[in-house]
């Protein structure tokens, strides 16, 4: 038998042993825990000033939208989600502060802190950011905006009646539909590392603060010694990892800013969700156990990969120590540690876990179609699934029945599936204080209820968001949507000129390959079927479904040099 240093044993030891679960909460406990928070975040919108000419303005969309008077006007940190949404918060801080915006600052790209722009920017507005932001918000018009849209809608509970989910745990529940619609802006200023503005005698330091996004900032008041942290904090446990789907978060670098954040002694610490923080021992305190949370996680994931432990492993051992647990920021009600676990562990070791059985392991349906007839077949399991339900044990219920659909046995009893399935769903959503979880559970039930997913309303920017957008976005995202099946024995290319950007653009079918590609033609690339003039604005509205290309034909906007039913027949091969 092989032996294991000590060392080794005593770490999978220490990652392997099970605290003492504390006796869960009921659901009731759990409604009123939730009801209180959303009393605080979402009830009734309101304007705090922490700090003398700082104003706050919490509980008008998910994200605070907060306010710098100066002498010359005013400055303003994060816009939130919807235009229509910061209308209301401008409305109410230009109350406390009228003045012109002189400056929009960025804390980072979430949709939630910038798609209100086009309500606060006026002429002459200055948008601040820094040098990632563009690239990494326009990753949310790119390849996975469909899932991490639909996602988002599940993350949010998009149909999910208030007294079931009446708020996030950080702030009210986003508008999704009025989202839609955004007013987002790219920023018309940027910096590396640092930059100081003085706006009326007020000296605003902007730093990079990579953590929750690599694009994010913090905002130094050193005249009142108030920071403004964006999401790098907030009232619960960070999200590490989001279930609506992201690139890795860099945890690392998280907790440097912490650190730099620490280094400042702030008195003032104002987030962009929940409410400000005061008191230099305070903040002190309240970040030291921020940044000690995030490496205990880090860490433990570490130690215990490098043990031998599987991401599921980790993800089911690894908690908190006792005094970072009862911390009052580091509740799970938004992120949790077992995603996070998952996260860290995937971000640096991607997502095989070391079993050797894994690595070339049977279809993952013929398994669970071997695993229904070991356990007596698919009604024996819904059996199982049923019984589950009636002891208060969703979790089993909803493990069972999964195993059920990953057979694709559910057509043997579809109606009574769909009724287990809905039930246990809302029985574990019932059962979560995280507010995620809890809107992702929720919505999936509706979605089973409804038969069919839910809907993510189309992304519709505005005009001047729609002229900020770069083609590539557009092109990139074309050649994932081919039908493969359709383009197998086909060599052909669209070649597309844009008058007003003076851009060329081939895409090339190659086999049940699309490629795109600026510029003039790659080696190989067959002559044209089609050359199609436009201009960019028209053909970014065409992509959006803002119009359609008859109607830009007719008003000649957009025309067609070769074969119009060659070209028709080149886009009818793609969704």
């Amino acid at each position: 038998m092989r032996r294991i240093p000590w060392p080794g044993l005593l770490l999978l030891l220490a990652a392997c042993t099970r605290r003492p679960q504390a006796v869960p909460a009921s659901s009731a406990e759990i409604d009123a825990e939730l009801a209180k928070l959303c009393q605080t975040y979402a009830a009734n919108p309101v304007v705090d000033e922490p700090v003398p000419n700082v104003f706050v303005a919490r509980g008008y969309d998910l994200a605070n939208s907060i306010l710098i008077k100066t002498s010359a006007g005013n400055v303003v940190v994060d816009a939130a989600m919807s235009p229509r949404r910061a209308a209301l918060a401008r409305q109410a801080l230009l109350a406390k502060a009228p003045g012109p915006v002189k400056a929009l600052i960025y804390t980072h790209s979430h949709l939630d802190h910038v798609g209100g722009a086009s309500a606060w920017v006026e002429k002459g507005t200055e948008i601040w950011a820094s040098a990632p932001f563009t690239e990494t918000f326009l990753k949310q018009y790119g390849l996975f905006q469909p899932i991490e849209g639909l996602r988002g809608s599940r993350q949010y509970g998009r149909h999910i009646n208030k007294d079931r989910l009446g708020c996030t745990s950080i702030g009210v529940l986003p508008d999704i539909d009025a989202a839609a619609s955004s007013g987002a802006r790219l920023p018309t200023a940027s910096f590396n590392g640092q930059k100081t503005l003085f706006v009326g005698g007020t000296e605003i330091v902007l730093e990079e603060a990579h953590g929750e996004t690599p694009d994010q900032l913090m905002v130094w008041l050193p005249q009142t010694k108030t920071l403004l942290a964006g999401d790098n904090i907030y009232k619960s446990f960070p999200n590490l990892y989001t279930i609506r789907g992201t690139t890795a978060r860099p945890v690392n670098d998280w907790i440097v800013s912490l650190d730099r954040m620490r280094a400042l002694q702030p008195e003032v610490l104002i987030p962009s969700h929940t409410e400000p923080l005061l008191g230099a021992a305070k903040v002190a305190e309240t970040l030291t156990a921020y940044r000690d949370a995030i490496q205990w996680v880090r860490d433990a994931t570490v130690r215990g990969a490098n043990a031998g432990l599987s991401a599921d492993r980790l993800a089911e051992s690894v908690r908190l120590p006792p005094h970072l647990a009862a911390h009052p920021y580091l509740a799970e009600t938004y992120g949790r540690v077992d995603w996070s676990v998952r996260g860290v562990y995937g971000d640096n070791l991607g997502w095989f876990g070391g079993e050797p059985e894994r690595v070339v392991p049977l279809p993952a349906q013929e398994i669970a179609h071997r695993e229904l007839e070991l356990m007596g077949g698919a009604s024996k399991v819904q059996d199982a699934a049923e019984l589950a339900l009636n002891r208060g044990d969703p979790s089993w219920a909803l493990h069972l029945l999964g195993r059920v659909r990953a057979a694709q046995a559910v057509d043997d009893a579809p109606s009574r599936w769909t009724k287990l399935y809905t039930e246990a769903l809302n029985a574990e959503a019932g059962r979560q204080k995280n507010t995620n979880a809890r809107g992702y559970l929720y919505e999936s039930a509706y979605e089973r209820d409804q038969d069919k997913p839910s809907k993510t309303p189309e992304a519709k920017p505005d005009d001047e968001m729609i002229r900020q957008l770069p083609l590539s976005i557009f092109f990139r995202r074309t050649v994932t949507l081919l039908h493969p099946d359709q383009a197998e024995d086909l060599v052909e290319a669209v070649r597309w000129t844009f008058n007003d950007t003076n851009q060329e653009w081939w895409v090339t079918l190659r086999h049940g390959i699309a490629e795109e590609h600026e510029g003039k033609a790659l080696p190989g690339t067959p002559a044209p079927v089609a050359t199609v003039r436009v201009d960019s604005f028209t053909w970014k509205s065409l992509g959006l479904r803002k119009e359609s290309i008859a109607a830009a034909l007719a008003s000649g906007r957009l025309s067609v040099d070769g074969s119009l039913v060659a070209f028709g027949m080149f886009m009818a091969r793609f969704r």
